[in-house]
């Protein structure tokens, strides 16, 4: 997977295409002060702005790529539960048909992956599958099952449909471009304007120094000010659990500028954290709570836009202390534990 390139912008991305065409135009104001100072700053030299502009805005937003790999997900969450639904029937199977080998059996069959595919692992639920389905095609294993009438004839058949279908679906959850690329291109084509802005910003307040009225209009921070004023956005994130897409109430959501204090909010019974008249920028969330998986993300908060975000939750894997003693239990330590009860 390529590595996201890092944001050298400390503004939303709207701001940036807006501040291009607002350094465009005062370039184009002074381009003579600009050109005398460096022959470089020419007509092409504005262009090159504009078009980085025009290029950038044009790649897909954040919300923009997000939306296959979230439709793909959406297909993947149930056919991959099938895959713990599959694995709890055939543990009853496995008491039978092999009471004294059991751990033995339970772990070929896939029960050390159990936690990360409860936990939507896709690698390791594709790997579930291949276990179970692998475990039940050995001959010596799938006949002491179907012994006595202890599996019904046509689970195996059923598991691998299950398989097939979640297979079909992972391949098309990885066939759509990794988002991780188009986010990168975004990010690298935003970090040239803001480059170029950069540029004109080192030599305008050479060309305009302090105390000169013309000064400002080089000084990225001041223009960004300008455009989206302090306390101007706000932000609305709405928190459900995934699956059965409930409110979650009482959920702490915080949301961090760079170089800027923390702000947490609770949600309310809507399942709603509010942040009104904060500062239109880019933004860190993040949410913590027991028995649910981490979320991180960034969002990106513009001025007199009501901005919003809905997040998933999904519930953690449960701790290593609830699950079943013999789940955990190795070959080794049950050989181990034979060997000490040898007088």
């Amino acid at each position: 997977m390529a590595e996201i390139d890092e944001s050298k912008y400390e503004c939303t991305q709207n701001q940036l295409y807006v501040l291009g065409g607002v350094y465009a135009a005062n370039l184009t104001a002074n381009l003579a002060a600009f050109t005398a100072h460096s022959p470089r700053f020419i007509t092409a030299f504005i262009t090159a702005l504009t078009d980085a502009v025009t290029y950038a805005e044009g790649l897909p937003n954040d919300e923009q790529v997000k939306v296959p790999k979230m439709v793909d997900r959406v297909g993947l969450i149930p056919t991959g539960k099938f895959s713990i639904s599959d694995l709890n029937a055939l543990k009853t199977y496995l008491l039978k048909a092999f009471p004294t080998t059991f751990a033995i059996m339970y772990n070929s069959a896939g029960a050390n992956l159990r936690r990360d595919a409860g936990n939507n692992n896709w690698v390791q639920i594709k790997a579930l599958f291949k276990a179970m389905v692998d475990f039940m095609a050995v001959p010596a294993n799938l006949a002491q099952l179907l012994l006595n009438d202890v599996m019904p004839a046509g689970f195996p058949a059923a598991v691998a449909a299950h398989q097939l279908t979640f297979n079909n679906d992972y391949t098309t959850f990885l066939s759509d471009k990794s988002t991780s690329e188009q986010t990168s291109a975004k990010i690298t084509a935003n970090n040239v304007i803001k480059a170029i802005l950069t540029d004109i910003d080192v030599n305008g307040v050479v060309i305009f120094p302090p105390g000169n009225t013309k000064h400002d209009l080089f000084v990225f921070s001041i223009q960004k000010d300008i455009i989206a004023p302090k306390g101007s956005a706000s932000l609305k994130v709405g928190v459900k659990l995934d699956g059965a897409f409930t409110v979650l109430p009482d959920i702490p959501v915080k949301i961090q500028a760079a170089g800027q204090p923390s702000i947490t909010v609770n949600t309310d019974e809507e399942g709603i954290a509010h942040f009104p008249g904060i500062d239109p920028t880019k933004y860190k969330v993040t949410i913590i709570y027991p028995e649910l998986v981490t979320v991180e993300f960034n969002k990106d908060v513009d001025t007199g836009v009501n901005a919003r975000s809905e997040v998933l939750m999904e519930t953690a894997p449960p701790p290593l202390d609830e699950e079943d003693p013999e789940d955990d239990e190795s070959p080794i330590k049950e050989e181990e534990k034979k060997e000490e009860k040898k007088p």
